[in-house]
């Protein structure tokens, strides 16, 4: 089992030291893998510090210019290769809805990043809260139809995906949104799914992220569906963060 903790735009980079060293105080079981997205400014610190632990680190963006050049405030796949960094993390839902980005520069930030030897946690997901089930599975047949469709099987053994939708994440959904319950998970899991299998004929690891009750998790983590979590704003405090490995290192 897979865990990400998202440390997202969050943490100075003391900060960030003081909380990689709590998470190497963690008695993690062999069944559990932990990967760390953390800012740019603490990557290489961290690739250092966790070396030899276990723990992975992945950067949470990259540029689409493959190569050096011209481009300020970007940085690219190989520089993140040359870091050290196992991965990177494209196509988040915030950056979609926050930033605007699009499939089309998703799907060249990933060509870059596989290109250069990264592995890739694509996020994939519905946007729109309150859409009905039908409109969540057309979006995401776009979404992943429009970033891959100059890809192919071999090029994508690096590839995982990041299931979130905005109906999960309390921050990004009103009161009046109905959040979406296992069976609904499921169900656009099982499309993910078959949607590769029939395109590519692959399987292709999926990540779920959102909040979900003990018994969902456990439902979840059972189902076979999975291969991890998505962690954020509880993966910020090792007070947070133990009690998620404690539960999901019983399953």
């Amino acid at each position: 089992m897979i865990i990400v903790a998202n440390w997202k735009m969050n943490l100075d980079f003391k900060q960030s030291l003081k909380l990689a060293d709590q998470y190497l105080s963690l008695d993690l079981p062999p069944s559990l893998k932990i990967i760390v997205l953390a800012s740019d400014l603490v990557l290489q610190d961290l690739v250092i510090k966790f070396k030899g632990s276990g723990i992975s680190v992945f950067a949470q963006d990259c540029s689409r210019f493959a190569d050096q050049g011209s481009y300020t405030g970007e940085i690219s796949a190989k520089q993140l290769k040359k870091l050290g960094v196992n991965g990177v993390l494209l196509g988040h839902l915030e950056r979609r809805l926050h930033l605007g980005e699009s499939n089309s520069l998703i799907s060249s930030k990933l060509k870059s990043a596989l290109s250069s030897n990264l592995k890739v946690m694509l996020g994939v997901g519905d946007t729109v809260p309150g859409q009905s089930f039908k409109g969540d599975i057309e979006e995401m047949d776009e979404q992943l139809s429009a970033i891959l469709h100059s890809f192919n099987a071999s090029e994508l053994d690096d590839l995982m995906l990041a299931y979130e939708s905005v109906n999960s994440i309390s921050s990004l959904r009103s009161d009046s949104d109905k959040e979406d319950d296992l069976d609904q998970i499921l169900m656009k899991l099982e499309f993910l799914n078959s949607w590769f299998e029939k395109r590519f004929q692959i399987k292709v690891p999926i990540l779920y992220g959102g909040s979900l009750e003990a018994e969902d998790l456990k439902g979840l983590a059972h189902s076979g569906m999975v291969k991890g979590f998505l962690v954020g704003r509880n993966s910020l405090s090792i007070k947070d963060f133990k009690p998620i490995i404690k539960a999901l290192a019983l399953l």
